[in-house]
């Protein structure tokens, strides 16, 4: 998804999930970053969503949006720190938030957060050493 066409759509966590990894990796190395304030509203935007009383979102929903944030984030050119702090963040306090019970969820969902962590600590999101015990030998 190219060019602007994504800035003012309504994204669903399992759409998120898909797109905004590439959408983040297109504005790095294509766009000069243009869209990463984009971005940011565009997460932002689903934070509330996620944060408001009876949200009503699922874990499925849940486990799509950390998948998304830690893919996202690690698109992000480490250049434009804000932006990237951001969404880290957001998965931090996401990802804290739901640790103590994430893994009685649902196995896909389980996979997605579990999936979400390795690729944080990869990407320096997140300790390693705090969180291998959720992902194993990395």
């Amino acid at each position: 998804m190219k060019g602007t066409d994504w800035k003012d759509k309504e994204f669903t966590m399992k759409e998120l999930c898909a797109e905004m990894p590439e959408i983040a990796a297109y504005e790095t190395q294509e766009n000069a970053k243009e869209g990463y304030q984009d971005i940011q509203k565009i997460f932002a935007q689903a934070y509330e969503k996620l944060c408001a009383p009876h949200s009503g979102i699922s874990q499925e929903e849940l486990s799509f949006y950390l998948l998304a944030l830690a893919r996202t984030a690690a698109e992000i050119d480490e250049e434009v720190f804000d932006h990237k702090m951001n969404l880290v963040m957001q998965y931090r306090k996401v990802l804290k938030k739901n640790l103590s019970v994430f893994e009685s969820w649902d196995p896909d969902s389980v996979k997605r957060v579990k999936e979400s962590i390795r690729i944080a600590c990869e990407n320096r999101m997140l300790l390693r050493e705090k969180y291998e015990d959720y992902i194993g030998e990395m």
